[in-house]
């Protein structure tokens, strides 16, 4: 795969449990910030507020 490919690539995210219905619980400006920080853990990166 070229390495541009391999920067477009999502993973898939799998929710076990509750955790999705538990997100829609939060205020909407939480749930954009959860939201961006899985998406960018599917493509492999960490986000910035991210703890080690």
């Amino acid at each position: 795969m070229k390495e541009t490919e391999q920067e477009h690539e999502i993973k898939e995210l799998v929710w076990v449990g509750s955790p999705h219905k538990d997100l829609k619980d939060f205020p909407p400006e939480v749930q954009d910030e959860i939201g961006y920080a899985l998406y960018v853990a599917q493509k492999g990166d960490k986000h910035p507020k991210a703890n080690h």
